[in-house]
This record gives C-alpha cells, structure tokens and sequence, in this order.
C-alpha cells in the first residue's frame, strides 16, 4: 500500500516555493474590468465564451512571446481562464507583455503568490510498470509505450523532466516519490519501487494524471 513520503512531497514544493511564482489569466467576458467575478456569479454567460481556451492555446501563446518552454511550469486550466506557474525570472516580462498577444488583450493578468494557485480536480489512475532497470530511458520507454530507442529521442528532445527540471540524462536513476513529466505523455508520480517480478524484472508502482 502506498505511503505518503513527506520528504519527497517536501522537495517538490521547495522547488516551487524558491524559483517559481504564479499568474492568473481571465478571458474573456470574465475580464470586463471591475465586473468579472460579479459576472460569473450573477450573469449567464453565453454557452460559447465557456472553455473556449485549452492548455496548448495557453502553452503556445506564452512561447510566443520568445520564452522557452523549459521555463513555464504547471498550466491550471479552468472555465474563467488559467494558473501559470513559471520561473520567476520571466516574471515581470511575461506580465508586462502577454496582454499583447490578441487570445490575452482582453484579459485581467494578476501576480500570485504560490500558495493562491488554485489547483482542478485532476483525475489520476494508479498502475503497476514492469522495467529491467530505474534508468530514465526505461521508464520513459514504459510510460510512453514505446521502444527504448524513441525513448533516448524523447528525452533528447528535451520532452522530459525529472522533478519539474528538465532531464537529458538517460541513464540518470529514477526514484521513489519522483515526479516524471513527458511532454505529450502526460505526468506520472513515482509511487513505489514495488519488489521484482519472477524474472527480474523491476515492479514500480505509478500514479498517471489522466
């Protein structure tokens, strides 16, 4: 049985705490200046203007603005707009411009703290993976089910992060409470190192953020 591992969890929200900060994007009809939220709670909005904007139109037009994605961190999308989390060095760059973009002339841009980041219900499924090793290839291999050569493509292309840092070492020993991030793939938790099957191959259990 899975048990929460406080020093893991730990080291994840230190990393958040030092190098990240959060902004908060409203769209749309939820962005009339003074009206958004009173909108939102008295108002219907028109079916069409709900949802319009997924995470890759977030994605793509805050790399628009010549920021690499490596510095963008979770992207919490919800129906009034978006949580941003990115590295705190583009911050005061990436307020001042992303209302430049057409998708965000209208919006309301507001700097958070990273305690106010609202965070959706996110559906998660637990799974048992069977890997000859914990190396980083292998586990991409498994997690993305695909052969270990287009593993070591993947991770070349810079698609993958151990612990929210992007990760090019494909060798580097992947451990319990680790968080991997493929590109494209989805988010997987690192559950437990689960003993080894009968022909020795290693049982990892993971968690998968559908």
């Amino acid at each position: 049985m899975y048990k929460f591992d406080r020093e893991a969890y730990d080291r994840r929200m230190e990393w958040y705490r030092d190098a990240r900060f959060g902004m908060f994007i409203h769209w749309g009809l939820y962005a009339i200046p003074a009206r958004g939220e009173w909108v939102r709670s008295t108002e219907q909005i028109p079916k069409e203007n709900k949802e319009k904007y997924v995470h890759k139109d977030y994605l793509s037009g805050i790399m628009k603005l010549g920021i690499k994605r490596e510095k963008i961190g979770d992207i919490f999308v919800f129906e009034d707009g978006a949580d941003v989390v990115v590295s705190k060095e583009i911050s005061r760059y990436l307020v001042e411009s992303i209302g430049q973009l057409t998708r965000f002339s209208k919006a309301q841009i507001e700097k958070l703290n990273i305690s106010e980041i609202r965070k959706p219900d996110i559906k998660k499924e637990i799974m048992d993976i069977r890997v000859s090793s914990l190396r980083l290839d292998n586990m991409v291999a498994e997690l993305a089910h695909c052969s270990r050569t287009k593993a070591n493509e993947i991770i070349e292309a810079q698609r993958v992060f151990l612990n929210y840092i992007n990760e090019e070492n494909n060798s580097k020993i992947v451990k319990q409470g680790d968080i991997i991030v493929i590109r494209g793939k989805g988010k997987f938790n690192v559950l437990k190192i689960d003993g080894q099957t009968k022909k020795g191959k290693i049982i990892v259990m993971v968690e998968h953020y559908i």
